[in-house]
């Protein structure tokens, strides 16, 4: 019997029931895990949905490689940005981490909910508050001393605007101006200034010379001998020729 219709087709394939195709069934992995946050301490919980294709041994990696990711990435966040990085996470799942995924896992569908406890963010926003106070008295203290040093460089250096500033501040006590104490404080101010600003050698240079001067002739002379081999260690001939000599004077003149 001839099944071929006019137009070439063959019937009985066309009345055939069309073959079955199995289609894998998507796994399903559901767990719920702590992030570290920016604070230490306090952690997001967060949990984890995965439908994915695969050999079901690489369910772990797979939980592994979304947990790792998801943690490297809540470091960066206070618990009090929950929302933004739950939507960080399901960004970076749908894009970077398929290509992170275990060889022969297949990415079905992915979803994170991140959230924090109310006591992780009571203690995130108490810290942000302890630090908006450090800030505000970093800032208080730098502003009394421009105070300090405009009163001492301005002010207190100078005894005719010291007084000045006295008199306005103490209109009753006008004998007070009178004396020289003003002047004595302006000196002392210069001096502490001066030994506040003078180079590190000339202060060493002072230190030597107070050490030098408290010590005996015999100590000298070897303090002198081996400050003369250090320079010579230290390639620095023209200083020990020039200790040399000093050392030649000392001995001449202990021996006349």
């Amino acid at each position: 019997m001839n099944f071929s219709s006019p137009f070439g087709w063959d019937v009985r394939r066309l009345l055939a029931r069309p073959e079955l195709v199995e289609v894998e069934p998507a796994r399903s992995e559901h767990f719920t895990a702590a992030l570290n946050s920016k604070m230490a301490g306090a952690y997001f919980d967060t949990h984890f949905e995965i439908d994915w294709y695969g050999p079901p041994d690489l369910r772990w990696r797979l939980r592994n490689t979304f947990y790792v990711e998801a943690n490297r990435h809540a470091a960066g966040y206070l618990v009090t940005d929950a929302g933004r990085l739950e939507i960080e996470l399901n960004v970076l799942a749908g894009e970077r981490w398929r290509h992170q995924l275990p060889s022969g896992v297949r990415l079905a569908r992915s979803r994170m909910t991140v959230y924090a406890s109310d006591a992780a963010r009571q203690a995130a926003e108490e810290v942000n508050a302890l630090r908006r106070r450090a800030v505000v008295e970093q800032q208080e203290r730098a502003v009394e001393q421009e105070r300090l040093s405009y009163l001492r460089q301005a002010i207190l250096s100078r005894p005719e605007v010291a007084r000045s500033y006295w008199f306005q501040h103490h209109p009753d006590a006008l004998k007070d101006l009178a004396g020289d104490h003003f002047e004595e404080i302006a000196a002392k101010l210069a001096d502490v200034t001066t030994t506040a600003t003078e180079p590190s050698s000339v202060a060493i240079a002072r230190l030597l010379d107070d050490f030098i001067a408290k010590l005996g002739e015999e100590r000298i002379d070897y303090l002198l001998g081996q400050l003369r081999m250090m320079f010579v260690a230290w390639d620095r001939e023209d200083l020990a020729h020039g200790l040399a000599e000093v050392i030649d004077i000392r001995t001449g003149a202990a021996v006349g």
